[in-house]
């Protein structure tokens, strides 16, 4: 019933009845029923606005917990919190990581809304809230003066550990949502929040525990053929020496010379054992560089020939270089300490009247270095020795075991291989290693040097 129907029905009584007692009662009973009927009608129209705000909300949430679920990172949790905060809570909210009294966690705060409240969230007297929530794990509400609301502060955590504080400003005077439902929304998504954080922190803590245990069996395998490989030369080098101290008088010079040839070998032997190790520390630390630089492969293969003749003087080498200029991204000192070995390697089953060979080729933008000899020794098994050098290697030849797995560790830093082609005589590796020349398309012919 409108007001004109009504001026209607007033206009008509009128007429009919001015004087009488009963008109004045009737029209207040028209009009008490109209009021009536409008409130139950607005109230109606209200509950059902309520309604439906409260299960987009709750459908909303589903959501947005399930997007927890699946987050496989911490920074993808931070990722959805922000996007829920910023989409989804139609009041302003800011969040610190950690202990709020920590001043130099204020970079991590993850805001809402407009720039008004961020002075107010972070007003000492505010600031004191957050870290009294954060300490005492309990809700606590500030209400700041000239503003019609209040400052919710609700600590995150989950199994007595507080992961850090969301506050919420909630205006008494809200239009779409009731302030309890808000907080109680929030308050939910937030005990979720913390539960996702925990099953990724619980995740990194085993993931990292499986990776000390691994290196720990690591390091003690290493250990154990460590020291199985120094024992070896140390015990040779001691054996000479003493002897040299106890029987110079009766020793001839042609003795002492054999003597100390062999306490030279051994202790080139540690030496390059000692850079091995070296090495191998080196990248197990990933100190290798993201960009290695660009090198010459020529001038390291003559930087670790250097070395090598500085051991063995008298060594023949037969080296076959290309004529173009090849370039590799390489750490030169690793590589170096590749070709070192490889010689000493081949250096173990040489013969004197046979050279070791090393050629350099360049074919469809892999750059190939071989290392041949043509020794007479019975060789091992070596495809056991072709793994990461993680220690588990059985030794069974003096000189070769760790060094080849140092190699393919090293080689596989650089996006290169090793292999070894079964031979009748000798050895013969073969070292792969991604070229940085422009012109990739090219087998040189070699050169001999």
């Amino acid at each position: 019933m409108n007001i004109a129907a009504f001026l209607n029905i007033f206009q008509i009584q009128h007429k009919k009845s001015t004087h009488t007692p009963l008109f004045v009662l009737e029209i207040l009973c028209i009009y008490a029923l109209f009021l009536l009927i409008s409130y139950v009608f607005f109230s109606m129209t209200r509950q059902k606005r309520y309604l439906i705000q409260k299960n987009k909300r709750k459908e909303t949430l589903y959501h947005a917990v399930s997007a927890l679920l699946t987050a496989e990172s911490l920074d993808e949790l931070y990722y959805h919190l922000v996007h829920y905060i910023n989409h989804q809570i139609s009041a302003p909210v800011v969040y610190f990581k950690e202990n709020p009294s920590d001043r130099q966690i204020l970079t991590n705060e993850l805001l809402s809304r407009s720039e008004e409240f961020l002075h107010l969230f972070l007003t000492p007297q505010s600031m004191e809230y957050a870290a009294a929530s954060y300490k005492e794990n309990a809700c606590h509400v500030f209400r700041p003066v000239h503003y019609d609301g209040v400052i919710c502060y609700l600590p995150v955590f989950s199994h007595k550990k507080v992961w850090g504080v969301a506050a919420i400003y909630v205006d008494n005077n809200m239009k779409d949502d009731t302030p309890e439902d808000l907080i109680e929304f929030f308050r939910f998504y937030l005990s979720n929040f913390a539960l996702a954080i925990e099953r990724d922190f619980v995740v990194a803590s085993h993931t990292e525990l499986q990776i000390k245990a691994e290196k720990d069996k690591v390091q003690s395998n290493m250990l154990r053929t460590i020291s199985h490989d120094l024992r070896t030369p140390l015990t040779a080098i001691i054996g000479a020496t003493n002897t040299i101290l106890e029987q110079y008088e009766n020793l001839t010079k042609d003795d002492v010379n054999e003597f100390l040839t062999y306490i030279l070998d051994d202790s080139n032997w540690l030496l390059n054992m000692v850079e091995n190790l070296l090495s191998v520390a080196r990248i197990q630390a990933n100190q290798l560089p993201d960009t290695l630089s660009e090198e010459v492969i020529d001038d390291l293969i003559s930087e670790a020939v250097s070395k090598f003749h500085q051991r063995h003087k008298n060594v023949n080498l037969k080296i076959c270089l290309s004529e173009q200029i090849i370039m590799i991204h390489a750490d030169p000192v690793l590589l170096e300490q590749v070709f070192l070995n490889l010689l000493e390697n081949a250096l173990y089953y040489s013969t004197d009247d046979m050279p070791i060979e090393i050629t350099v080729l360049l074919h469809s933008g892999v750059v190939f270095v071989t290392f041949r000899d043509y020794g007479e020794k019975i060789h091992a098994n070596l495809d056991h020795f072709f793994r990461e050098a993680d220690g588990s290697i059985v030794k069974e030849i003096k000189g070769i075991g760790i060094n080849l797995a140092i190699c393919k560790t090293i080689l596989k830093a650089h996006h290169g291989f090793i292999i070894s082609p079964p031979q009748q005589t000798g050895s013969y590796m073969v070292i792969a290693l991604p070229s940085a020349n422009l012109s990739e398309d090219v087998d040189a012919n070699s050169t001999e040097t």
